[in-house]
């Protein structure tokens, strides 16, 4: 395993820890933002090296999304930046791999990224899902909190669509708890993840789907492998908040993972969720307000197994759940505060561990025969609960206060413990000298 400190680390994202290999595809059905877009994994026959260079799609999905992830980052340059340092960053994955026919049906899993992500930011844990045998769709949200997306507004006569049929819609920057807008974006979120969840039905059961973006990729090979009574969902930041929308609104999604969770865009009505539900932490990005709206979430966050849990992995950054804390170089990671203390492929399989873990108690997943429970009791990279002080400001000084009082008896006990220890005689003479030192003070 690497080492748990910060190094020099290679910029990749690593193979899946499952038996599976992984194949992947881009899915775009509708020609309006009513449709859906997302990007399938799915289990494949593991190869030895893995799959060829030329079988490797591209992290960075092209200039646009550069151009998005800086528009995300506040910085004009930026977006040039991060096409020139990521543009040749590939994916340990097969485009248009064959499924494997290991099992009849295998579970789903929707995945919803962050503010300012897109279906590729978090290829690491998706992968790494799918590679336990899951087909994991991870979604493109055209409510403009992605850094890119587009949609087609015609197809050539070949069926395919180029750059010129494609209308981009951007990423729009705002103030975070602008609540009218993350209202809209939440619902219309959780309305993709749920129509991406429809069309995965009726590709199972055999309806004549279009992939409108890539037409040469076969749908038909999905077809009675999909097993809908086996779903769940995960998603990081807002994407999480998405999650857990979208367990209060559709029981198909037997249980959800939120990966640091931004609880601002939910209202009240989406905390009524009945499904079980894991929250994944990193150290440095929670805070009280929104830890506490998770505790209605958790009645015990001191849980270290059952339905309902919180962790926090140590020594890790908001990004260190994305593909950014791997792909990006080492002095840019500080810079945008895109790592933690913790080595970042460590921090990943640390967080990819306890999700998967998390899902093979609902879910029909290839994980070993560990216990449940969010990790190995032995490893402290993880912290079960929170690290986040939910004291109010008047506990924390009457804590003080209460702990300034206990001190002053403890030390009136100690002195009168000592006094009589001492023998009268010592006792009167130390009693002497203090009245000596008083009538000196008295006297200046």
């Amino acid at each position: 395993m690497a080492s748990r400190s910060q190094g020099r680390s290679p910029r990749r994202i690593p193979a899946g820890s499952g038996p599976y290999g992984v194949g992947c595809g881009d899915i775009m059905a509708g020609l309006s933002t009513s449709g859906v877009f997302f990007r399938l994994f799915y289990p494949m026959e593991k190869t030895s090296g893995g799959p060829p260079k030329k079988a490797r799609p591209p992290w960075l999905l092209g200039s646009q999304y550069a151009k998005g992830y800086g528009a995300v980052a506040g910085k004009k340059l930026a977006g040039v930046t991060l096409k020139w340092l990521l543009s040749k960053v590939t994916l340990p994955v097969w485009w248009h791999g064959k499924l494997s026919e290991s099992k009849t049906k295998y579970p789903v899993i929707i995945f919803s990224h962050g503010l300012g992500g897109c279906r590729t930011t978090y290829t690491s844990i998706c992968m790494d899902i799918a590679s336990h045998g899951c087909i994991v769709a991870a979604v493109e949200h055209r409510d403009q909190s992605a850094c890119a997306s587009f949609i087609i507004n015609n197809n050539n006569s070949n069926g395919t669509a180029n750059e010129l049929d494609q209308q981009w819609i951007t990423y729009h920057k705002a103030a975070y708890e602008e609540q009218e807008l993350r209202t809209r974006q939440v619902n219309q979120r959780k309305d993709e993840c749920i129509a991406v969840l429809d069309y995965l039905q009726d590709l199972d059961e055999g309806g004549h789907l279009e992939n409108d973006l890539d037409p040469d990729m076969d749908l038909t090979v999905f077809q009675g492998h999909l097993d809908l009574n086996d779903v769940a969902l995960c998603g990081h930041s807002f994407g999480g908040a998405t999650t857990i929308a979208c367990l209060s609104r559709d029981d198909r999604f037997k249980c959800g993972v939120a990966f640091d969770a931004w609880m601002f865009p939910l209202d009240e009505s989406h905390l009524d969720v009945k499904q079980p539900l894991f929250f994944i932490n990193t150290e440095k990005f929670q805070w009280k307000a929104n830890i506490t709206r998770m505790l209605s979430l958790v009645p015990d966050i001191h849980a270290s197994s059952g339905p309902r849990r919180m962790v926090t992995v140590r020594g890790t950054v908001h990004q260190s759940q994305s593909d950014f804390s791997l792909i990006v170089p080492q002095f840019l990671a500080k810079l945008t505060s895109a790592r933690g203390p913790l080595d970042p492929y460590v921090a990943m399989a640390t967080n990819n561990f306890a999700a998967i873990r998390f899902l093979s108690n609902y879910l029909d997943l290839q994980f070993g025969d560990e216990t449940d429970g969010p990790v190995s009791s032995s490893d402290d990279l993880i912290m079960i609960g929170t690290n986040v002080c939910l004291l109010d400001v008047e506990e924390k000084e009457q804590r003080k206060e209460n702990g300034e009082r206990r001190g002053s008896l403890i030390r009136r006990s100690l002195r009168l413990k000592r006094r009589k220890s001492r023998s009268p005689k010592e006792n009167e003479e130390r009693e002497s000298e203090r009245k000596e030192k008083t009538e000196e003070q008295r006297g200046d």
